[in-house]
Order: structure tokens, then C-alpha cells, then sequence
């Protein structure tokens, strides 16, 4: 028996391997994977989807379902193999021992009791020696300790009357309120905001340095796995391909596939970023027939025959870091990036406007239970900017700031409420939707969610030859071969041409939207957050296409996101909005450098950054305070009541003058721009 005693392992796990039972072949999810998590440690599980990850967290809980069985393997908890225990043992560890934060809080927390009576019914059913008063007290002390604002009145909410990070926060004051022995955290802060997700992290480290607890981290993110984890693994189509301690993962890869993934992240810190990302060709295999030998041989470059025969043992190249590639002294990403970089020029924007926006608004009645009320948000409060032809535009700012709506009004799929949006030289802000019609034409907009803006009922083919059919570009024979063409041009194979959107991954929809959008042949498109929660080497080749289109087309882009990395790498102008107005408007170099506003500064000091020093991150970080919400009176500024750096009453009572940092760079702040270039020494 294996000895927990001496090695310090809260979890061992030794050749797992997990089969679901589908109704065409057996699908292999897990196969020979083997890792340990010690006591007060924090191990990062990271992959593309698909990899395996959250099914070696469903199988540690035994939460497969009726078609998921263990077929090989152990799992050992403290001594103990888990997978021999009955169902009634382990609902005794699950909750108690080991607890798990699922990605979505939304379809985690009990939509019909309060969040208060949630972790109380936790508490009570794990501890029951506590009376209903101290039960309450603990409560109100978890969400005290996840950093709930006011958590006597919190604990009497329901989940929906909470924001994303707020439920998210609940989750896990319910995961740690037994004490446990292992977290689990499967994607906890996928598609949240940076400035979120910087304060569940920030609470995520406090727990683990007062409670010495494990934790298994399940994330794609590589800034989260450097600021979090101790060690970490990587996971592909259901096999382990190498771990290590994070800092030598992350400064000396090994696996081909681990060098793939780090080429396929923009450096937000980067001097001189690339024009173009790295990105990893092909797809995860198909687990019903994986590979013979290696699982990522035919995505790899550096493939030889005996890759593709043998199946790779993995390999202890030095203390705590092995790699399941016997050929990792020869792998190299960089030859290929420099053969990729000479292969593309820089876009250059041409000195005509294309697009101007000025003074837009949009506003909106507050919706209550029983109707509207007198209550008006102004979702864009008098935005002012210009798009030339052939640049990107990048939009950057937390949910519900306004963003969308701003590029649903340019495109007139809302109507506004006042200024302007002129389109080569001419008003489009007040036309019929006959006379927008041909403008149609030029604007198009590539949604964030290709789910819902997909039609599950048409075919691929349907889809993207609609626009030909609506403007008359092509029909036909004619009609079919720019389908191809355009299926081409977004890099999808031929043979996608009759399939439906559900038989596509998340990164094929998207690029199906964006030949959707590419079909009416524009020269101005929306790009709505193109490519959040995306896996990175889909991210990376859907940004890849957007600047192709860029240079090869002439095409200008508004691109909206909340990843500041993603904005900087492809944008040449940056506008930074919050609660419907622009903080701070310049290029990128003028954005990313000081002076900055507070807003754009809290943003910055939140990206979870890659570490491959021997430095911490960012000794001093400047964090957002409260929660977002939009000015009714319309006096003030509107960042006054989360402002770290507020300087009193006069933010609150008088709208802030607009400063001239240089030649194009605004910002609207009471701070003189001699005080904003002083904050980069708060932090840096």
C-alpha cells in the first residue's frame, strides 16, 4: 500500500483511465494519466477542451453519470482508494473532504433558496454538532472571509439577485465552509472579467495561506496557472503530456504541445509584439479512434514515423519535470513564428476616415417585475470617435459597460437616441431600413456567441450563402463556389459545407460566423468578443484571420473585449469604457503606458500576467471597489463610487474635464495628467 503518511499526498492519482459508453463507440476521456496534489498545494490541470480535465475531477467525486465508468486506475485520498468506496461513503467525503466550484455558478446554486440558506444547508449536513445560531454566524463569517459587501443582507439573496463574481463568491465561501481537505476548481473564472476574476484569485490566495488547503486548479489560462499553482500539468485528448513545477513549465517547456500553447498567447508586456500568434494545426483527435502512438503526432511539426507508431513513455528529464516526448531536445516553435512573421507585412490604415461616431447616445428604461420603471440607463452617454479604413479599433471595458450596444448602434441594429454615426462621408443614423440596406452591406457584425447566432436548422452552406442571396452577389453555380471559397478563406475544410452548427467545436462556429460576415464583402466589421473562452490556439487563429483580413482585404475593425492582451495585439487605436462613457482614448503604445486613467489602471493591474522570473506579480495591485452600476443623475464621474484613488466629493458632484495627455490620447479625469503619470509607481 502506498504510504500518505511519509509523502505528504492529499491526492495520488495512479493510471486512471475513464470510458464513456456512447451509442456508437466506447470513448476513451482519461487514459493512463497518473499526478499527486500535497498538502497546502495548489496543482493546475490545463489543456484545450476536450483534453480531459473536468473528467478527472468528475471521477475523483464520482459524478460520471450512468455512461462514465472508471476502467483502469486509483485514486487515493488520504489513504484511502476513493473508487473503492460505496456511494454512501462517498457522500460522506463529498462536501466534507472534498469540495468542487464549478464553472458556471449560475447552474450551481439553487435558483429557489437564499445563498445564505445554501452554505447553512452545507454546514448542516457535514456538521451538525453547530446550533442554528452558530451555523448563521459562520455563514455570515464565510462571506465575510470571500469578501461579500455586507453579508447580513447578501445571505438573504436569491442567486439571480447577484452578479456573476458575487455567485461566484458564494461558491466557494459553500466549498470551504466544511473546511475540506481538496478544493476543486473547474474553470472558476472562464469568461468573467479581469477585474473579477483578480479578486476571486486574490481570495482564492488568502484561503490557501490561512487554511493551508489543496487545491486542484482546472483552467485554460496560463496567467492563472502562474500566479496560482505550484506545479502543473498538461493535459491532451485525455493523456498527460508533461508536468513540472510552474515556473520551469512555463520558462523551459518541454512537450511540443506546451510550446504550442505558450506561442499561442499575446504578450501584453511585450515591447514589440508579434504581428501574427502561433497557432497549433488541426484538432483534438477523436477519442472513440485516438491516435496509435502519439496523441498529438498529427498536430505536431516535429512528428516522425515512430511518433505515429509508438506510443511515447513519459520521461523524468529533471526534478518534479517529465514530458511524455522523447524528441523534446529537438522541438522548437521559434523557426516556425519567424517563417510565419516574414509571410505578413504590417496592415497599414490609409489616412481617410471611414467611420465617425459623434456624440452617440443610447438609452434605456429600467425594467422592474411589474413594468418599467422611471429609472434611465444610459448605456452610451455622448461617445465620440473615428475608425480609419483598414485599422482596428479596440473597445475594452468590464460587462455591461455598454460596449455591445455601442456596436449594435453603429451597425443600426438599435436605434439611437441622439448624435451621430456617418459611414463613408454619409449619415446612416436616421435611414429607413430600405436605405440602410446597402450599407448592410458593408457593416456586418461577428457576434460573440456563434451558439445563438447560428441557426441550428440550416446547413453550414445555408448559412453563410444567405448574404450572397439577400445582396444579390452571387447565385448558382457561382454562388456555390464562394461558399467554398469563403470556407477556405476562414480555413475550414470542404467537407463542412452540408454539416449543421452542433456538429461544429466553438472555434469552428466562429469562424462560420465570421465567413458569414465576410460573404457581403464589407469593409467595416464589429468583432464582439470574437474569441472569449475560446481555447488559445483557436484564439490565436481566429486573430490570426481577423489581421489577414486586415492586410489582405483592406477590411476595418471595431473589436470589442474585455482581454486587454487580445486588444493590444491586434488594435491600433484603444478606447477604455465604463458605464457608457470613454475614460481614456488613445493608440495602443499610448494606452498601455502611463499616464493612465484609474479605470484603465485597475484593468491593467488585474491581467493575470505570465511570470518567467524570479519576481512576484506585481507586489502592489490596485483594485476596483464595489460592483458596477450606471449614473442616474448624470452629474459626476461615472468611475466616483469604485474609484481607488477617488479625491473626494467633487468626482461625485462635477463631470471631469476631458485632459490632452499628447497627440491623441484623452483622458477624463479630475487627477492632472502630472498625477496620472505617477501612478505607474504605485505597482510597477
Amino acid at each position: 500500500m502506498i504510504s500518505f503518511g511519509t509523502d505528504g499526498n492529499v491526492l495520488y492519482i495512479h493510471k486512471l483511465a475513464v470510458v464513456y459508453f456512447t451509442e456508437k463507440e466506447p470513448l476513451k476521456a482519461v487514459d493512463d494519466v497518473s499526478f499527486s496534489v500535497g498538502r497546502g498545494e495548489t496543482v493546475g490541470l490545463v489543456g484545450e477542451s476536450g483534453s480531459g480535465k473536468s473528467t478527472i475531477a468528475l471521477a475523483i467525486l464520482g459524478l460520471l453519470g450512468k455512461y462514465g465508468r472508471v476502467t483502469g486506475g486509483e485514486v487515493w485520498f488520504r489513504g484511502e482508494n476513493i473508487l473503492e468506496k460505496t456511494r454512501s461513503e462517498l457522500q460522506k467525503i463529498r462536501g466534507k473532504r472534498i469540495s468542487i466550484v464549478f464553472q458556471d455558478p449560475s447552474t450551481s446554486l439553487n435558483p429557489s433558496l437564499t445563498v445564505g440558506d445554501q452554505i447553512a444547508e452545507t454546514i448542516n449536513t457535514h456538521r451538525k454538532e453547530y446550533s442554528k445560531k452558530e451555523v448563521r454566524d459562520i455563514v455570515l463569517s464565510l462571506l465575510a472571509r470571500v469578501e461579500i459587501p455586507e453579508p447580513s443582507l447578501v445571505a438573504k439573496r436569491y442567486p439571480h439577485q447577484l452578479s456573476g463574481g458575487m455567485q461566484q463568491r458564494i461558491l466557494i465561501a459553500n466549498a470551504i465552509s466544511t473546511n475540506p481537505d481538496l478544493i476543486i476548481l473547474d474553470e472558476p473564472t472562464t469568461a468573467l472579467d479581469v477585474t473579477i476574476e483578480a479578486g476571486i484569485l486574490d481570495v482564492l490566495e488568502s484561503i490557501k495561506e490561512e487554511f493551508r488547503s489543496s487545491m486542484l486548479f482546472i483552467t485554460h489560462n496560463f496567467g492563472l496557472v502562474s500566479r496560482i499553482c505550484d506545479r502543473t500539468v498538461v493535459m491532451y485528448a485525455g493523456r498527460k503530456l508533461e508536468s513540472a513545477r510552474t515556473k520551469d513549465l512555463l520558462t523551459k517547456p518541454l512537450h511540443p504541445y506546451t510550446k504550442g500553447l505558450l506561442a499561442c498567447i499575446p504578450d501584453i508586456n511585450a515591447k514589440n509584439p508579434a504581428e501574427i500568434l502561433c497557432n497549433i494545426p488541426g484538432r483534438v483527435p477523436d477519442l472513440r479512434s485516438p491516435p496509435v502512438g502519439c496523441v498529438f503526432s498529427p498536430r505536431c511539426e516535429c512528428a516522425k514515423h515512430e511518433c505515429s507508431a509508438n506510443r511515447p513513455k513519459s520521461i523524468l528529464v529533471e526534478w518534479e519535470h517529465e514530458t511524455a516526448c522523447p524528441c523534446f531536445l529537438e522541438t522548437s516553435k521559434k523557426e516556425g513564428l519567424e517563417t510565419l512573421q516574414s509571410s505578413l507585412k504590417t496592415p497599414k490604415a490609409e489616412n481617410t476616415v471611414l467611420l465617425n461616431v459623434d456624440n452617440l447616445k443610447k438609452s434605456f428604461r429600467h425594467e422592474t417585475l411589474f413594468g418599467s420603471s422611471k429609472k434611465i440607463i444610459h448605456a452610451v452617454d455622448g461617445v465620440t470617435f473615428s475608425v480609419m479604413r483598414g485599422e482596428t479599433f479596440g473597445l475594452v471595458g468590464e460587462s455591461g459597460c455598454g460596449k455591445s450596444t455601442l456596436g449594435k448602434c453603429i451597425v443600426m441594429l438599435l436605434p439611437v437616441d441622439g448624435g451621430q454615426v456617418v459611414y463613408a462621408g454619409r449619415s446612416v443614423t436616421a435611414l429607413s431600413e430600405k436605405l440602410m440596406r446597402p450599407f448592410r452591406k458593408e457593416m456586418q457584425i461577428i457576434f460573440q456567441n456563434p451558439d445563438s447566432s447560428l441557426n441550428p436548422q440550416k446547413r453550414i452552406h445555408q448559412i453563410i450563402g444567405r448574404p450572397l442571396e439577400i445582396f444579390e452577389i452571387a447565385e448558382g453555380d457561382k454562388k456555390e463556389q464562394r461558399i467554398y471559397e469563403l470556407l477556405d478563406l476562414v480555413e475550414l475544410p470542404n467537407n463542412y459545407y452540408s454539416r449543421y452548427p452542433h456538429e461544429l467545436s466553438g472555434g469552428e462556429k466562429q469562424r462560420v460566423g465570421i465567413a458569414r460576415a465576410l460573404a457581403s464583402e464589407p469593409k467595416f466589421i464589429v468583432c464582439d468578443e470574437p474569441v472569449t473562452s475560446l481555447d488559445l490556439s483557436v484564439q490565436a487563429s481566429i486573430l490570426n484571420l481577423l489581421k489577414k483580413f486586415q492586410n489582405d482585404l483592406g477590411i476595418s475593425h471595431l473589436l470589442i473585449s474585455h482581454d486587454l492582451s487580445v486588444v493590444k495585439h491586434i488594435s491600433k487605436k484603444i478606447a477604455v469604457m465604463y458605464m457608457g462613457v470613454f475614460c481614456e482614448v488613445g493608440t495602443t503604445e499610448q494606452i498601455f503606458a502611463p499616464p493612465y486613467h484609474p479605470y484603465t489602471y485597475c484593468l491593467l493591474s488585474s491581467v493575470p500576467l505570465i511570470e518567467k522570473d524570479n519576481g512576484k506579480q506585481r507586489a502592489r495591485r490596485l483594485r476596483l471597489i464595489g460592483v458596477p452600476f450606471f449614473r442616474v443623475s448624470g452629474k459626476g464621474c461615472v468611475f466616483a463610487a469604485r474609484c481607488p484613488l477617488k479625491i473626494g466629493q467633487i468626482c461625485e458632484e462635477v463631470n471631469p474635464p476631458t485632459r490632452t495627455c499628447n497627440q491623441g490620447h484623452l483622458i477624463t479625469c479630475h487627477k492632472t495628467i502630472e498625477e496620472l503619470s505617477m501612478l505607474e509607481r504605485l505597482i510597477w
